[in-house]
């Protein structure tokens, strides 16, 4: 099992974003859904590894998000640990292109989230990664209703305002603001308390 470390060069790897995690440390129906996509994409990559994401936001378990997804990855996909690499630092979705970014350095990267996060989900990591990778999203699922399409929408709105100013790529600028202007990540806001990851 690999964690956070320097930043390393592979080929090919799959993303999968966590969504939620019950208080057994499993993960959510939405969650299962996206890491058997994952799954999926990776079998057409036999040299690819499968990155899980996600900061440990539950009380009532010792796991974290990236835990929850490896361990089900392995578990009932029969993805091998040696193929599974985790990063644990991430509170919401860009968090997940951000620390991704300054861990791994891939020559092709497979978001895999759901398909009502698939457009706000690239315009982050084409972003936060520049154009040194190349990059594919998937989604699963439906696009979601009206609700969640504008809270996609105000999430991106966010996310322009608190990046303004920064050129895409330019990872250590990224993650100064992302540590001094994101409520997430700066303190401001008790993350805990909402429960869930984004």
């Amino acid at each position: 099992m690999a964690t956070d470390s320097a930043r390393q060069k592979l080929d090919t790897v799959v993303l999968v974003l966590s969504n939620e995690m019950a208080a057994n440390g499993s993960p959510t129906e939405e969650s299962a859904r996206r890491l058997a996509k994952a799954a999926n994409v990776l079998g057409n990559h036999p040299d690819g590894m499968l990155v899980t994401s996600g900061w440990g936001y539950r009380d009532d378990t010792d796991k974290t998000l990236a835990d929850a997804m490896a361990i089900a990855a392995t578990r009932d996909h029969a993805i091998p640990e040696t193929r599974i690499l985790r990063l644990h630092r991430s509170r919401d979705t860009v968090g997940d292109a951000v620390f991704f970014a300054l861990a791994l350095n891939p020559r092709r990267l497979f978001v895999i989230t759901s398909a009502y996060h698939c457009a706000r989900t690239e315009r982050i990591f084409r972003f936060v990664l520049g154009d040194g990778v190349a990059l594919e999203v998937v989604g699963v699922g439906e696009r979601g209703d009206e609700s969640r399409q504008t809270a996609e929408a105000n999430s991106l709105a966010a996310f322009k305002m608190t990046f303004q100013g920064i050129e895409p790529g330019d990872l250590p600028a990224i993650e100064r603001r992302l540590m001094t202007a994101h409520p997430f990540y700066n303190g401001t806001t008790d993350v805990k308390a909402l429960r869930r990851h984004d």
